[in-house]
């Protein structure tokens, strides 16, 4: 786990599951994330919670949790890149927390991590059309 000024990142809970789901639902959130939007059957949620949960070398998943709740997802991909470039993707699912720099914890967090571990590059899942990302 690692604690920043504002979340918790840890590994995903079964607990996720319903909050992931509600997610979900949000067609923005799917735009967001350059997919078709569409509502997505409970089965969705229970799948991505599996995935994260299973042991993968090439990616770190974390839970996102704030006030004691889960409130998105972020990774860390491509550890086995033998260059050592890695890219990071955040998703803030609960509009609550939006646009209020609860992404850019998770980011300054893993980059701390990323500098312990004296990888090369660290290129964040970003797109020109999030306003609330960091360019």
């Amino acid at each position: 786990m690692l604690k920043g000024n504002k979340v918790l990142l840890r590994p995903m809970l079964q607990e996720d599951i319903n909050r992931q789901h509600e997610f979900d639902q949000d067609l923005e959130i799917y735009g967001l994330d350059s997919t078709y939007p569409r509502v997505s059957p409970p089965e969705r949620a229970q799948t991505f919670y599996e995935r994260r949960t299973t042991h993968d070398e090439d990616i770190a998943p974390f839970a996102i949790e704030a006030d004691g709740k889960y409130i998105g997802f972020c990774s860390l991909m491509h550890l086995q890149n033998r260059y050592g470039n890695l890219e990071l993707g955040i998703m803030i699912g609960d509009r609550a927390y939006w646009g209020r720099g609860y992404g850019r914890c998770p980011a300054n967090r893993v980059n701390y991590q990323r500098q312990e571990r004296a990888r090369n590059s660290l290129l964040p899942n970003l797109w020109v059309y999030r306003r609330r990302s960091p360019t």
